[in-house]
């Protein structure tokens, strides 16, 4: 505008489309904050409708939570060692779903903030990670055993590895007797 303002002051007439073109740009930040508060509706209309979307995603989850915590609680009831491969399976899919579970947890903590909102306390998750690791150390150990030694007993001489024999020895005995300390101290009998 201060381009025109000068040529304003020498009496210099602008042409029709030069002369709309300075009123067209005089009127440019009337247009530009019309423009800012549509798109600010369209964005308020869009966060709605996305903070709707994650409380109907974050419903589901919390169902799905319930419904693991279910599965943990019960897991007690594997105590059959003549099934440690189905075991050890069913812990390996239980630990996929706490850690994709973790996962979300820690994606709708990062949605609540963006949007503004309190976020929601998933403390229960850890504490359902941490109820399951005995568990989970028991099957997976006993499987990593029972195929080790398998192999320890049975295969050829030169093709054992003392090294790697010695430290899953030490591993696994060292995890099975923190397992067995955690059962023996809820009063797991069987296990």
């Amino acid at each position: 505008m201060r381009t025109y303002d000068i040529a304003t002051e020498f009496n210099y007439e602008f042409s029709g489309g030069q002369n709309d073109k300075k009123w067209e740009l005089y009127g440019a930040p009337q247009e530009v904050m019309q423009i800012i508060e549509e798109q600010t509706a369209i964005l308020e209309k869009e966060k709605e409708r996305f903070i709707k979307e994650m409380e109907e995603e974050q419903q589901e989850f919390e169902e799905s939570l319930t419904s693991l915590q279910t599965t943990v609680d019960g897991f007690a009831s594997y105590d059959n060692l003549d099934k440690y491969l189905e075991n050890a399976e069913a812990v390996e899919s239980i630990n996929a779903r706490l850690q994709e579970s973790i996962e979300k947890a820690r994606m709708y903590n990062q949605r609540e903030y963006l949007v503004g909102k309190e976020t929601k306390d998933y403390s229960q998750l850890q504490q359902m990670v941490k109820d399951f690791a005995p568990y989970s150390d028991l099957w997976l150990t006993t499987r990593t055993f029972k195929e080790r030694h398998l192999a320890w007993t049975t295969g050829a001489w030169e093709d054992l590895d003392p090294e790697e024999l010695d430290q899953t020895f030490e591993h696994c005995v060292k995890t099975i007797n923190k397992a067995a300390r955690y059962f023996k101290d809820r009063d797991f009998p069987k296990i």
